[in-house]
């Protein structure tokens, strides 16, 4: 039995099997990956792959077959409910070669469950009650659907159900202690350090001899909309140890592109900003034309939100512009609605209605029509007042629709945090 994360010096690989044909077709997000790969990097164990493989036997039993000659951890998801295409347990039991049983104390469980329900447990419902001979159950608190593991010289498997939160339920009651086991060695410990203002080539470039030289820390720059996001990560005897060796790293990675780094791990620009308002004591109101509401929404959905946030006006059309915030016929007529001049008349009317302490708006050509040889589609306009300052400016996207909303909410929301930073100067 393994007793730590390496073997000879070489780590031990962990897999995860994501099983589902709605995964293929893209009706699901698969969140279940991403939830298991952070939690076993935090026992530090190595993922090496993610796979997804629709619901079909043949193609289940080969994949097993593959991660049970590559991988030293096998976890998969989903196809362990009642229904003729949940073929997991038939799979695994088929790619280790032993047969099914039956747990008749997992069959009473199952029949209480309904029974509490005032209905009867439907006969197919018992095939949840099985599992490959040599393996043992894992009890599901939230569902009839227990999970279950088998081990033998060559790997463990866990096999957890698709719906999160019995998956989640399952891996922190059962397996998390199980792996403990492997992880007497090393822990892998990230940090992630948001970046907003440079592109991912400019990152890589201004870092480019820290990144070339890295070892342990190692650094791995991730685009998104409209950020980029550095995770360093490290692997260490204990957490400690590993946080030292990241603090280091991003000590000279702060002293290159600091006043581009706006947060850290789950941060968000809308999440900094609500934090810097509540703080300060300031209230924030918006007026939104090609972004529909999409600022008020991110800003709303922080708690605490009434807090710090006014009111706010979405005028999609001209004659709103002018009968709800004032801006004048002739700025639209000379400049178009899509302009700095507009943008800063939209504020100016929207901090007489809503006398909030900054006051914020966006007007722009989202896409993919309404673009000119002058203003082209991801022309952005970006304005805010305060008692005494009023800025405009105008961003260039190029991007689909709602990429274009997302990263217009962005640029505004940075730019309040550069006026904060700036009165912190």
């Amino acid at each position: 039995m393994p007793t730590s994360n390496t073997k000879g010096g070489i780590p031990i690989a962990s897999e995860i099997i994501s099983i589902g044909t709605e995964l293929l077709l893209g009706n699901i997000l698969n969140t279940n990956a991403s939830y298991l790969s952070r939690k076993l990097a935090e026992h530090g164990l190595d993922l090496y792959y993610i796979t997804s493989v629709g619901d079909n036997p043949e193609r289940l039993i080969n994949t097993i077959k593959e991660a049970r000659q590559r991988s030293k951890i096998i976890i998969t998801t989903g196809g362990l409910g009642p229904t003729s295409d949940d073929i997991t347990r038939e799979a695994v039991a088929k790619a280790f070669n032993v047969p099914l049983k039956t747990s008749p104390t997992m069959v009473k469980q199952i029949e209480d469950f309904f029974h509490q329900r005032g209905k009867t447990a439907p006969e197919c419902n018992k095939k949840q009650a099985q599992y490959p001979e040599g393996g043992r159950l894992l009890i599901n608190p939230m569902g009839t659907a227990p999970g279950f593991m088998i081990e033998d010289s060559a790997c463990t498997l866990f096999a957890l159900p698709g719906v999160p939160g019995e998956m989640k339920a399952i891996f922190e009651d059962k397996v998390s202690p199980e792996l403990q086991r492997y992880q007497k060695n090393n822990i892998i410990h990230s940090r992630l350090l948001r970046v907003f203002g440079l592109g991912e080539s400019q990152v890589e470039s201004i870092l480019h001899d820290i990144i070339s030289s890295q070892t342990n820390p190692t650094i791995a720059p991730m685009a998104q909309t409209g950020e980029v996001i550095l995770r360093i990560t490290c692997k260490e005897k204990t957490k400690e140890k590993a946080e030292l060796l990241i603090r280091d790293l991003q000590e000279k990675i702060q002293a290159r592109i600091g006043n581009y780094i706006y947060g850290y791990d789950d941060d968000t620009l809308e999440t900094v900003t609500a934090d810097i308002l509540m703080k300060r004591g300031k209230t924030i109101s918006t007026a939104e034309s090609c972004t529909g509401g999409l600022l008020a929404h991110r800003l709303t959905n922080i708690p605490g939100s009434s807090s710090f946030y006014y009111g706010g006006i979405v005028a999609y059309s001209n004659d709103l512009k002018e009968r709800v915030l004032g801006v004048k016929k002739e700025t639209l007529r000379k400049f178009g609605a899509v302009s700095e001049e507009v943008a800063v008349e939209m504020v100016r009317g929207l901090l007489k209605i809503y006398p909030a302490d900054l006051a914020l708006s966006i007007t722009g050509i989202a896409g993919p029509g309404g673009g000119t040889t002058e203003k082209q589609v991801g022309h952005i306009c970006i304005a805010y007042k305060t008692i005494d300052e009023e800025i405009s400016t105008a961003v260039k996207l190029f991007k689909d629709r709602m990429q274009n909303k997302e990263a217009a909410a962005n640029h505004a929301l940075h730019l309040i945090l550069n006026y904060f930073k700036k009165e912190d100067a």
